[in-house]
Order: structure tokens, then C-alpha cells, then sequence
């Protein structure tokens, strides 16, 4: 982007310089004619055309030294803006870092290894096993699980209905059954 608008401020400084020689040449052809049809006339016409031309190249340069001056200004605001999105992204990186291994470390060591993936495992296949335990010793987690089991099984072959809705339908027949018996 910073060549793209050092290049447009070339260009503009190129035209810039160009119309200052076209109006150079215009003044001196003036001057020319001016003076075939009188010296006085001419040297008036000639004073007039070189204050103008003069004038006007002045004006010219100003110009283009603005445009330059803008365009590099515009590259610079470009890269600022550039570095500041590198830092936002870089301190954004590092706060997701910070968050993760604050609350994925397991053994408080301060990285995230194999060692945590281990113990986040166990901790979770002990929290499976108790709940198993808990469900197992219960007749209405019991037969809900097994109507799940065989509406499940039963639903595979019907197209609309499938195993998910089957199973649901196969525990609630479960739960109902197991609650009838307790009465």
C-alpha cells in the first residue's frame, strides 16, 4: 500500500510539473506575439505572462508538494494502523493462551502436556463411574435404560421414526412400567 501511494504521489507530482511547462510556453508564445505587434505592447505582455506563469508554477508546486505530503501521511497512518492491529492480535493470542492453560492445567505446572490430557482422563472416568454406580442401584434408571434398549432396536427399521426417537419412546415405556409395579 505504502508503494501504491508513493507512486500516485509521483504521478501527481509529474503533472504537476508538466502544466507548469505548458503554461512556461504558452507565456512565451504570448510574449512572441505580443511582440511582433509592438515593443511596448510586448514588453508589457511579456511582464504580465512571466508574473503568471510564475504565479501559477508556484501554485502548481505548492499542489503537489500538498499531494505528496498527504499521500506520505496516508502511508504512515496505514502502517500505524497495521501495527496496532498486530499488537491487539498479539495481545489477544496471548490472553486466550493465559485463559486456556489456566483452566485446562491439571497438575498446576503451568503447560498444558500430556500429563493433564492423563488426568483430565482420569477425572473423568471417575466421574463416570460414579454415576454409574449411583444409576445401577436404581430400578427406574434400570428399566428406562433397557426400554431405550429395545425401542431403540425395534425403531431402526421404521424410516421416519429412527433409533434416537425410538429409544426416547422405549424409556419413557420403561419409566412408565417401572412406576406401575411400584404401586
Amino acid at each position: 500500500m505504502k508503494d501504491e501511494i508513493a507512486r500516485i504521489a509521483q504521478s501527481a507530482s509529474a503533472a504537476v510539473q508538466q502544466a507548469g511547462e505548458r503554461i512556461t510556453q504558452a507565456a512565451g508564445d504570448a510574449a512572441a506575439v505580443a511582440l511582433a505587434a509592438g515593443d511596448s505592447a510586448a514588453a508589457k505582455a511579456k511582464s504580465v505572462a512571466t508574473t503568471v506563469s510564475t504565479g501559477l508554477q508556484q501554485g502548481l508546486k505548492t499542489a503537489g508538494q500538498g499531494i505528496s505530503d498527504a499521500a506520505q501521511a496516508a502511508g504512515q497512518a496505514a502502517v500505524k494502523a497495521a501495527d496496532v492491529a498486530g499488537s491487539v492480535g498479539s495481545s489477544v493470542l496471548r490472553t486466550a493462551s493465559t485463559v486456556g492453560t489456566t483452566l485446562l492445567d491439571q497438575n498446576d505446572d503451568g503447560q498444558l502436556d500430556q500429563t493433564d490430557v492423563k488426568l483430565a482422563t482420569q477425572k473423568a472416568s471417575a466421574f463416570v463411574r460414579s454415576v454409574a454406580s449411583e444409576i445401577s442401584g436404581n430400578d427406574l434408571a434400570k428399566d428406562a435404560a433397557t426400554g431405550a434398549a429395545i425401542g431403540a432396536v425395534i425403531a431402526v427399521p421404521v424410516p421416519l421414526i429412527g433409533p434416537v426417537a425410538g429409544a426416547v419412546a422405549g424409556a419413557a415405556v420403561g419409566v412408565i412400567s417401572s412406576l406401575r409395579r411400584k404401586r
